[in-house]
């Protein structure tokens, strides 16, 4: 897995996976943010050209499906409270108003009442981290691609173990 054609690693930022904690890190060691460099969450797998090593990190998808709602509810709990409200997507601001917690949105996603989850499910794919940024795949594309750059990928770290 290792490719060692280049001195400098790309780490690939998958959101809700600990990569805000890893820059800060990165940005306390100068030797480390020499042979790494962050990118941000817009970076995907095509972004990175083929041959260079890759470092992400993974999480748990349920831990990062909680983590990525509340980051989100709370962030823009914040900018409403400094104004900043009109920087967000009316979609995400409607999906975080509608539901208090995770578990108010998995219920409705689950519920028997098909007009309920359909709405739930349409709202969770607008907000960021638990909608299109909610699979892996965001950043992978598809197996096909993953497969074909697996020669590059460096290290994979588990996001408990940071």
């Amino acid at each position: 897995m290792q490719n060692s054609n280049h001195k400098q690693l790309e780490y690939l930022h998958i959101g809700k996976t600990a990569g805000t904690s890893f820059r800060v890190i990165l940005e306390k060691s100068p030797k480390l943010s020499e042979k790494i460099h962050y990118n941000s969450h817009l970076v995907t797998l095509s972004d990175i050209p083929e041959g260079t090593p890759i470092l992400f990190a993974v999480r748990s998808p349920l831990r990062r499906f909680v983590s990525g709602f509340y980051h989100r509810k709370k962030k823009l709990q914040r900018h409403e409270r400094e104004g900043q409200i009109h920087t967000w997507n009316q979609k995400e601001v409607i999906a975080l108003n509608t539901y208090d917690t995770i578990n108010h949105l998995c219920a409705c996603i689950f519920s028997k009442n098909p007009r309920v989850s359909l709405k739930a499910r349409w709202h969770m794919g607008n907000i960021m981290h638990i909608g299109i940024q909610g699979t892996y795949w965001y950043w992978f594309h598809n197996n096909q691609i993953l497969s074909a750059r697996i020669k590059d990928i460096y290290s994979v770290i588990r996001q408990g173990t940071l």
